[in-house]
C-alpha cells in the first residue's frame, strides 16, 4: 500500500507523550523494550492526520473540473493516434500534443483521490497501519477474540482503543469506535488483501 510515502507526505507533528505512548503498549500488552520513543510516539500521533487519512480513502468523486480534464486527456491521446499516421507539419504537434494529454491528466488526478482500495481509511488505519506497529512492538499477530456474551476483545483490539482515545478519533457522532467496528476492521483488510 506505500504506508511509508504515504504518511511521509503528512505533516510532521510532534509525538505523543511518553506517558500517552506507555499507557497504548501497557492497553495492548507490549512489554517490548522501546528504543526509539520519539519515533514511536510521532507514529502513534494521528490526530492531526486523520482528516487527511479519510479525504485520501474517500469513494473517488469525478469533479466538474476532472471530468473536464479527463476528456481533454482522451481526446488529446485519440489526436496523437492520428498524428502518429501524418507526416510533414502536422506530426511536429504530436509532442505538445501529448504533453496536453499528460498535463490533464495529471490535473484529473489532483482533483480524484489517489487511493482506490476496498476499504475506508478506518479499516486501513486499524487493519494495516495500526496493525503493522502492534506486530512490530509485540511479535504477536493482530486478531481479536469473542467472550461469552460475544463482546470482542483482545490485546489488538485494546491497543487501537487506546491509540483512538489518546487522538480523541471517533465516529462521525463523536463517540468512541466500538469493538465490533475495530474487529469488522481487521477483517475487511484481510479480505482485501
Amino acid at each position: 500500500m506505500g504506508d511509508a510515502f504515504f504518511l511521509s507526505v503528512l505533516p510532521n507533528f510532534p509525538p505523543l507523550s511518553r506517558y500517552l505512548v506507555s499507557e497504548i503498549l501497557e492497553a495492548g500488552d507490549c512489554n517490548e523494550a522501546i528504543d526509539d520513543w520519539g519515533k514511536l510516539g510521532r507514529q502513534l500521533n494521528l490526530a492531526r492526520h486523520w482528516p487527511l487519512i479519510q479525504r485520501r480513502f474517500a469513494k473517488t468523486r469525478n469533479t466538474d473540473r476532472a471530468k473536464s480534464c479527463i476528456k481533454i486527456a482522451d481526446e488529446a491521446e485519440k489526436l496523437v493516434d492520428l498524428l502518429d499516421g501524418s507526416s510533414g507539419d502536422l506530426s511536429s504537434w504530436k509532442a505538445h500534443v501529448l504533453r496536453l494529454s499528460l498535463e490533464a491528466r495529471r490535473e484529473a488526478e489532483r482533483e480524484i483521490p489517489a487511493m482506490n482500495v476496498p476499504y475506508s481509511g478506518f479499516d486501513w488505519l486499524v487493519g494495516h497501519y495500526l496493525a503493522e506497529i502492534y506486530c512490530t512492538l509485540s511479535g504477536r499477530s493482530v486478531g481479536f477474540s469473542t467472550d461469552q456474551e460475544g463482546q470482542r476483545g483482545g490485546p489488538f483490539v485494546r491497543f487501537v482503543e487506546a491509540v483512538l482515545e489518546c487522538n480523541n478519533i471517533r465516529t462521525g457522532n463523536d463517540a468512541p469506535y466500538s469493538k465490533e467496528t475495530i474487529a469488522k476492521a481487521i477483517g475487511n483488510v484481510a479480505r482485501a488483501s
